[in-house]
């Protein structure tokens, strides 16, 4: 999912950040001293690639992805003379981004531009990772609903190409910017609050539910934009490891995910509801000799994991309205509401989970 590690220099906190990337990265190898099966370090497609665009996912995850939300720079948001009714996102296909997807691979045709995910919990809440608030400041950070191929292809023909750029109009109601961050833990847990500019109307905030406890052999999914592109239901995958202890307290799955998936919702597949926030994996990529990059892709039983982590630490800063345990429904709440949250004790579980070393970015891919 991530590359090498990167962190701007005079970023907030950023001692503090770094210094708990060294200790996570001291508890992941000695995880890796235990479990000396390990192979490459290198991992993204776990089998298959069972990444599905909108309208190949089930009507309940449309549903849900309806509520999941892109991240972007806000200086990609632009505005053309003559249309009150539309934003317009700077993008440009995968196989011609940074990324340099080959051309051959799967979804390399299409757009892309945003560089994290997130879900909306709250009437102005979006849930993301912690580390996808220090690419930008608040101010300059835009968030975007329905970035899907669905949109691309009902608005093509009003897209502008320009400078290498494809702009694609997207109704301006679609469109948010960050206000606040009510919270924020990219030193430890790695996940987020962002507060909206304003309420969002017509999309329902998504139940989190922070007191499920995760078991290994877990059916999971995830919602997001792998490469900042256009939106993919990642699933047919299951919990590998657990960890409630410190130093890190996470899980790991076998989802197909890549950089800008990160603060992707993950689901428990039969009850709907987010269970945790992913933020770390694999490298997504394998060189090629003409110089394009091919994704990475291991055996289905192949040791390894995405990292998620839980979402109760975050569940003080989200409304609760009456709820005290279970599941937290943040519809038709707001920021207001708090509520504090204590993270369970239970052991540590295992199954052919071996993280791979190294495998950290912290700059929103």
């Amino acid at each position: 999912m991530y590359g090498s590690f990167v962190l701007a220099a005079g970023l907030p906190h950023g001692y503090n950040y770094i210094m708990s990337r060294i200790k996570f990265t001291f508890f992941i190898l000695c995880l890796a001293f235990f479990m000396p099966q390990a192979v490459s370090a290198n991992r993204i497609i776990y089998g298959n690639d069972d990444r599905l665009d909108y309208s190949e996912a089930s009507k309940a995850q449309q549903g849900l992805a309806d509520s999941v939300v892109s991240i972007w720079s806000k200086a990609k948001i632009k505005t053309f003379a003559g249309d009150n009714a539309h934003y317009y996102l700077e993008t440009e296909p995968l196989s011609e981004s940074p990324f340099k997807v080959c051309s051959e691979e799967k979804f390399s045709n299409q757009l892309s531009g945003a560089f994290c995910s997130g879900s909306l919990v709250g009437t102005d809440l979006v849930l993301t990772a912690g580390h996808c608030t220090l690419k930008y400041e608040c101010r300059d950070t835009a968030v975007v609903f329905g970035f899907n191929e669905n949109l691309v292809k009902q608005n093509a023909s009003k897209a502008v190409v320009r400078d290498g750029h494809t702009y694609l109009p997207v109704p301006r109601e679609n469109v948010y910017y960050c206000s606040s961050y009510p919270a924020k833990f990219p030193e430890d847990y790695d996940i987020a609050v962002m507060k909206l500019n304003s309420s969002v109307s017509g999309r329902r905030a998504l139940v989190v539910d922070g007191n499920h406890l995760v078991q290994v052999g877990e059916s999971v999914f995830t919602i997001g934009h792998p490469l900042g592109s256009t939106l993919k239901v990642a699933g047919n995958a299951g919990v590998r490891f657990v960890s409630y202890e410190e130093p890190e307290i996470f899980f790991a799955a076998d989802l197909d995910t890549f950089a800008g998936n990160s603060g992707s919702p993950v689901f428990n597949t039969v009850s709907k509801k987010i269970i945790g926030v992913l933020t770390e994996g694999g490298n997504d990529f394998v060189p090629s000799e003409s110089g394009c990059s091919n994704y990475n892709v291991l055996a289905a039983d192949a040791r390894g994991g995405e990292i998620i982590r839980f979402v109760k630490p975050a569940l003080k800063f989200l409304p609760a309205g009456k709820a005290t345990t279970g599941a937290v429904n943040a519809a038709n709440r707001t920021s207001a509401d708090v509520r504090a949250v204590s993270i369970p004790s239970v052991p540590v579980q295992r199954n052919n989970f071996k993280k791979p070393v190294p495998a950290i970015n912290f700059d929103g891919f």
